[in-house]
């Protein structure tokens, strides 16, 4: 008899979890040098940073930062910063160079949820927050991207964010050419970033939603006595015939 297949389609994460720093879903951060510590330096004025007593939550405050970001600037408007969850990988080694964060789309192109790929058919893992279904999750790699100067941090998080499709479909952005997601030159579309960043700290946000951009792991590390921030498994492409109707809980 044909056993029957065991490959979830569905994630469901509770919001309690997500938003907690003592239960499960959460990680801690780690930084085992303090060799880059570029972030930290010294500013006209005293910095602002979030009055909260025990650990950073790094997927809260970027949230919140990125969500005041599409209410300012109509180059992301609209983004629902509600349907894209914020996590963290970690590195795998302790060079500063290297993969800064990804935008993973939980939809095929034109938001799709099936692609056929060399003849098989595949459907992309659904990730429910309560009863909410994400179209994106964006994740960072901790600690290096808290380990870059803060202009960097500012257009890493913009650049992530111009990614997400135009209609929020669950799809990225796409331009004509060769290099479809960069628009031709990844140097170009960063040089436009920088001139976003710029354009978004000339609305006069609050302080208290970048300010801690400015520090480094360690710096945050000194602050607050540890990050955390939530931390699942990468959604799965699954093909639809081993998929079966099941949602996994985290």
């Amino acid at each position: 008899m044909k056993q029957r297949p065991n490959v979830e389609t569905e994630v469901y994460l509770e919001p309690a979890v997500l938003w907690q720093s003592n239960v499960k879903g959460v990680a801690r951060v780690t930084d085992s040098t303090n060799r880059h510590r570029i972030a930290d330096q010294a500013y006209p004025y005293a910095l602002e940073l979030p009055r909260e007593k025990g650990p950073f939550h790094f997927s809260r405050h970027i949230s919140r930062l990125c969500s005041d970001i599409t209410t300012r600037m109509d180059e992301f408007r609209h983004i629902d910063m509600r349907r894209v969850l914020v996590t963290f990988a970690r590195c795998r080694n302790r060079r500063l160079g290297g993969l800064q964060a990804k935008l993973i789309p939980l939809r095929f192109q034109d938001g799709e949820q099936t692609q056929v790929r060399r003849g098989f058919e595949y459907i992309v893992q659904k990730v429910f927050v309560g009863e909410v279904e994400l179209k994106y999750v964006l994740s960072f790699y901790l600690p290096r991207f808290l380990n870059q100067s803060f202009d960097e941090k500012l257009i890493t998080v913009l650049h992530e964010l111009y990614h997400i499709g135009p209609d929020f479909s669950g799809d990225i952005r796409r331009f004509d050419g060769t290099n479809s997601v960069h628009n031709g030159s990844q140097r170009r579309y960063d040089k436009y970033m920088a001139e976003l960043g710029r354009e978004y700290l000339s609305t006069r946000p609050p302080h208290v939603l970048y300010d801690f951009l400015r520090l480094s792991c360690a710096g945050l590390k000194e602050q607050y006595g540890e990050i955390v921030g939530v931390n699942i498994p990468s959604p799965k492409l699954i093909p639809t015939s081993k998929a079966r109707r099941h949602r996994t809980r985290i």
